[in-house]
């Protein structure tokens, strides 16, 4: 079982045990097989919660929005979040209810039976989405830092090319052209015609979603996180010019050395380790055998000269603030552990 499929039973196991059966009556048995009448509603607190995460991890992390910045953000996208549940709810209930017992059922593989479904149930919410995504775009833009508004900009144009695509990728499931392996969220094929390219990518390979998967995986365990761990760097101790542009050319120095390592052999050898791995997942009998020992133990080999690399990066990063900026930062810190009942 993949991790996003164990998200999705943990997801499914509290729908089940917060709703509620119709009170008073002792069902028969072949009554047990319906659904129950009531269910986990979205709340606000639910919204408030979901929304504060996405602030502080994506648009922190994306936009460098400070703390101010992200509860604004939060309390805006949470209002949103509830405005698009009202006026949405009696489309949106049977589509995840079936999202979930398919993703569960065939870990994310679609028959035409079940694209056809999905396209049907899905198809009526994609514009709704789309003056969500809209609405939140408008409602956070002014909080995005200036330098920062023409990658938001853009950002905000690949978004509304995704719901093209979508659109494009429902028309077919709805005609029940689902190929081997898609997902509903990858549009690669659709991307593939609009650039005048044939065919499917997961057609030829049988892999595709997990490849895609798998590249992304090994991205981010390596230098996915770099640009990041400088943007807090500076952050977190407020750097000036002067040390901004050192830590710009640390690490594009050790982005550069890093891709030495990265060659094509290596990438391919990470992918196919990391796919592998998903297999892992999929398969529970292959967890915590020997295998899966040497699984790891080849991919912490393949990838130990990039963490050296990353912990070189770390600590040059972190020789460049000054005492007091050092001081400042740490003092922060502490402040914010007060709050939560940790003392120093």
């Amino acid at each position: 079982m993949t991790r996003p499929t164990l998200r999705v039973t943990a997801i499914a196991l509290t729908l089940a045990l917060c709703s509620t059966l119709a009170p008073a009556q002792e069902a028969e048995e072949e009554d047990l097989t319906r659904p129950t009448e009531l269910g986990l509603r979205f709340t606000p607190g639910m919204a408030r919660a979901m929304s504060s995460m996405f602030a502080k991890q994506a648009l922190a992390r994306e936009w460098e929005l400070d703390e101010d910045a992200q509860g604004q953000a939060a309390e805006a996208i949470a209002r949103r979040m509830m405005e698009f549940a009202h006026e949405n709810e009696k489309l949106a209930q049977p589509f995840f209810e079936f999202a979930i017992e398919t993703l569960m059922e065939n870990h994310g593989r679609f028959t035409p039976e079940t694209g056809r479904r999905w396209a049907e149930l899905s198809r009526p919410l994609i514009e709704p989405a789309k003056v969500f995504c809209t609405k939140v775009a408008e409602d956070i833009r002014p909080l995005i830092p200036p330098k920062k508004q023409p990658q938001f900009a853009a950002g905000m144009m690949a978004l509304g090319m995704g719901f093209q695509l979508y659109e494009k990728k429902m028309d077919r499931w709805a005609a029940g052209k689902v190929g081997k392996g898609e997902h509903p969220f990858d549009v690669d094929r659709e991307k593939a015609e609009q650039e005048g390219q044939a065919g499917d990518p997961a057609e030829t390979d049988p892999l595709h979603n997990e490849r895609k998967q798998a590249e992304g995986m090994v991205n981010w365990e390596t230098v996915g996180r770099w640009r990041h761990y400088l943007n807090m760097t500076i952050s977190y101790y407020d750097l000036d010019d002067a040390q901004k542009k050192t830590g710009e050319a640390i690490l594009t120095e050790l982005e550069e050395r890093a891709a030495k390592i990265m060659d094509e052999q290596w990438k391919a050898t990470a992918i196919a380790n990391r796919i592998k791995r998903q297999m892992v997942w999929r398969d529970g009998s292959l967890q915590n055998t020997p295998w899966e020992w040497h699984l790891e133990n080849e991919y912490e080999e393949l990838t130990a000269p990039i963490q050296t690399l990353r912990r070189e990066l770390q600590t040059r990063l972190d020789e460049l603030p000054t005492t007091e900026q050092r001081s400042a930062s740490d003092g922060r810190t502490a402040e914010k552990l007060a709050k939560q009942g940790m003392e120093s």
